[in-house]
């Protein structure tokens, strides 16, 4: 009796380390190899030690058999899953056009990827103008950043960088909460992809009175100000002069961004024409502001000239050679001429421009990079997209070239290309929406602006968009919009 509880008893222990061994091999990943295998084989010798004396040895050496077996077997998988760790470390800092790309296109089977960045979603930027005024709805122009990969070595933490330490190979990173403490991530090769901040170009009261329109976030802070200014302004108890300067909307910057933020509005406040009196409807106005001599400087002059035309007919001031000399409040701007012009809202939609820790240039204050998009330096470095500079051949600071860039990084580094071949960029062409139902394209010697233009302008987009799901959406945006107008609710 004494032999068979004892014996009883043993069973119960070789199950339950059985139970311990199967379920270390469903997370070894977890745990230290070693450690767990010397905790086993010592929790093995106490259990044995324990019935030694009650125990025939026959039983004793069965037991201890299966689980060194059963340790054996483990070590095996652990030793096939460690293999990951002799992959080198891919540290990506950006989730815009060419980090996102990178992140499509690496090969994880060679590269243990860690991304970080402070937004955990790519933005489809082409729409974000009409995101703000409401043609489609701001979850449809994002991707999140962890549906980019499904894979067991791709991981992403949001926060941002805050130094790279090249001579240890590793990046200090700061979580998004104030509270919790850096976190350091090694590498073996670093792509920097951050993209760039909205340039105020030193302007006093830019940063503290003006909506700029680069994120998601500032896409829907702005189509609340259009709205409550509209609401505010039907009030009965508001002035007429307070009226008319709610009514006003004013973009600085007259480039692609700009001007199609101004076809937008244009449409949204056509929309709002069959829900307000007209009385409002009659004081609305817009007014473009550029310090250049034209508007959208990157394209053809013949399609500049059709959309300066086209503002004139459909109501849009254009004021060129006109610098923003200060930013006096939320709702008023002096320019250089003395002139003071007041709105409900302005929009900056000037240029781009950031300085890092790496090799910058003085003027850009962008990172200095080779024709193989190598950091000045280094050749475990890349920085791609509008934070890069080429020294050879500068490019514009576009999503077309910030594609291209994080394609070739992905070639590269999974080894389809030559070391030897250099990054060139191919020019797609250019589109632009200039407001109902129009837009002006540039595609190689053809230019063309109208109605078939715009279904171009929206193919091409539709096309571009990451996932189904954002092709979906904003296939179903466009076509509510269409029949039922812009939504103008405020939340």
């Amino acid at each position: 009796m004494i032999i068979g509880k004892s014996s009883s008893s043993l069973m119960q222990k070789k199950s339950l380390i059985l139970m311990m061994v199967n379920s270390f091999s469903r997370t070894s990943l977890k745990y230290n190899k070693k450690q767990f295998s010397a905790n086993l084989l010592s929790l093995t010798t106490t259990s044995n030690q324990s019935v030694s004396n009650s125990t025939s040895s026959s039983v004793e050496n069965t037991l201890s058999k299966e689980i060194r077996e059963k340790i054996m077997e483990n070590q095996k998988v652990i030793a096939s899953q460690s293999a990951n760790k002799k992959k080198q470390n891919l540290v990506i800092l950006g989730s815009g056009w060419a980090g996102f790309r990178l992140i499509k296109k690496i090969d994880l089977e060679k590269y243990n990827v860690n991304v970080v960045t402070p937004r955990n979603h790519f933005l489809f930027t082409p729409l974000l103008p009409g995101s703000a005024c409401g043609t489609v709805e701001l979850r449809s122009i994002i991707e999140p950043v962890r549906r980019a990969v499904h894979h067991e070595d791709y991981h992403y933490y949001e926060g941002k960088a805050v130094a790279v330490d090249t001579e240890n190979q590793r990046v200090i990173c700061k979580p998004n909460y104030e509270n919790d403490p850096n976190f350091t991530l090694p590498y073996d090769k670093l792509v920097v992809a951050v993209g760039c901040d909205v340039n105020d170009f030193g302007i006093k009261g830019v940063k503290d009175y003006t909506f700029p329109l680069k994120e998601i976030s500032h896409a829907r802070t702005i189509r609340q100000q259009i709205t409550q200014c509209f609401e505010r302004a039907s009030n009965p108890s508001t002035p007429v002069h307070l009226r008319e300067t709610l009514l006003h909307f004013v973009i600085v910057g007259a480039g692609a961004t700009g001007v199609e933020f101004a076809a937008e509005c244009h449409d949204l406040i056509r929309d709002l024409s069959r829900n307000f009196p007209p009385e409002i409807m009659e004081e609305v106005s817009m007014t473009v502001i550029e310090a250049g001599s034209t508007v959208l400087s990157a394209f053809d002059s013949s399609l500049q000239k059709y959309t300066q035309k086209f503002f004139r007919r459909n109501h849009i001031k254009i004021r060129t050679n006109q610098q923003v000399k200060e930013v006096l409040s939320p709702n008023s701007l002096k320019l250089q001429d003395g002139s003071i012009i007041e709105c409900g809202m302005i929009v900056w939609s000037a240029e781009i421009s950031q300085g890092r820790q790496l090799p910058i240039d003085p003027k850009t204050k962008k990172i200095i990079v080779d024709d193989h998009l190598h950091v000045k330096g280094f050749d475990n470095i890349w920085a791609l997209g509008d934070i890069s500079l080429i020294e050879t051949v500068p490019l514009a600071a576009t999503a077309q070239v910030a594609q291209q860039q994080g394609l070739y990084v992905a070639r590269h580094l999974n080894g389809e290309i030559e070391e030897s071949k250099p990054f060139v960029y191919h020019h797609m062409g250019q589109l632009a929406y200039i407001g109902n139902y129009r837009a002006i394209s540039q595609v190689g010697a053809v230019k063309s602006g109208g109605f078939l233009s715009w279904l171009f302008w929206r193919s091409a987009y539709m096309t571009r968009l990451v996932s189904i799901r954002n092709k979906f959406n904003v296939l179903l945006n466009w076509t509510s919009t269409f029949w039922f107008g812009r939504d103008i609710s405020r939340f």
